[in-house]
């Protein structure tokens, strides 16, 4: 195969990414896998030629890298950063998964190649190499640290499940926030978008570090305001740090 070739390959996978970069608010457990499939039959022609090509993997993944990184050149500084961010949540949960649902030595090998060429790239950014299977079965078998984000968060700081801080939260869910005008759609907007947060967080290397920003930043303040007994700032800060999470990780949410 020559060059022009390969990076015509290299062309359309960037497109599918790019072209894709909503299937991120769809990383809950009800749209997961029809997202999943629309994006595996997107990108399907591009695969098939992969496989049908003698291309370098090591060579392609570069390529699909240099790709993204063009489209990004046009966009100013803070939509280039949120471009980026989309772009590495799509590789890693969308088109690294349909790369390697073929199951073949060179499909694993153009799906570690595109991890390295943006960790090259992002060194502070990141990612696992993740199954189809094992992102969709965590939804259903809770395999996201319970879907929670604060037992994600407790657990890594190796909190037992009956800890202070769990107890005061859960308490806070099933009575106070329970009890609120809004607290049901709340609570069950947390339920949907919680497990694909965890999703997005889990799959970065720097997981523990991001967990920890979270207890700091959002939980930590929520549950000293519990042990005030202010429950209504506990609630906005809970709120607060919902839509953070989706915007940073799901690209969704309003403001509060």
């Amino acid at each position: 195969m020559n060059e022009q070739e390969s990076l015509a390959i290299a062309s359309e996978l960037a497109q599918c990414v790019q072209k894709n970069r909503d299937c991120r608010t769809r990383i809950t457990k009800e749209a997961y896998v029809p997202a999943f499939e629309a994006f595996e039959a997107d990108c399907a022609s591009a695969l098939n030629a992969f496989e049908q090509s003698g291309a370098s993997e090591t060579a392609l993944g570069e390529q699909v890298l240099q790709a993204l990184a063009a489209q990004w050149q046009t966009l100013g500084k803070q939509e280039q950063a949120l471009s980026q961010e989309a772009d590495r949540i799509v590789l890693a949960l969308f088109l690294i998964p349909a790369i390697r649902r073929r199951e073949t030595d060179r499909a694993e090998s153009l799906a570690a190649a595109l991890q390295s060429a943006w960790q090259t790239r992002f060194p502070q950014s990141r990612f696992q190499l993740v199954r189809f299977e094992s992102i969709a079965n965590g939804f259903q078998k809770k395999l996201f640290k319970a879907c929670y984000i604060t037992t994600a968060v407790c657990r890594m700081q190796e909190k037992p499940d009956d800890c202070a801080e769990l107890t005061a939260f859960r308490r806070f869910r099933d009575g106070y926030l329970a009890r609120q005008p809004d607290g049901d759609a709340l609570i069950a907007e947390y339920y949907e978008t919680a497990p694909g947060i965890l999703a997005c967080i889990e799959l970065c290397t720097d997981a523990p570090v991001r967990l920890d920003r979270i207890w700091q930043e959002h939980l930590k303040p929520c549950y000293e305001a519990l042990i005030r007994g202010d429950e209504q700032t506990c609630k906005t800060r809970y709120v607060q740090m919902v839509r953070t999470l989706q915007r940073e990780y799901l690209g969704t949410g309003v403001d509060c």
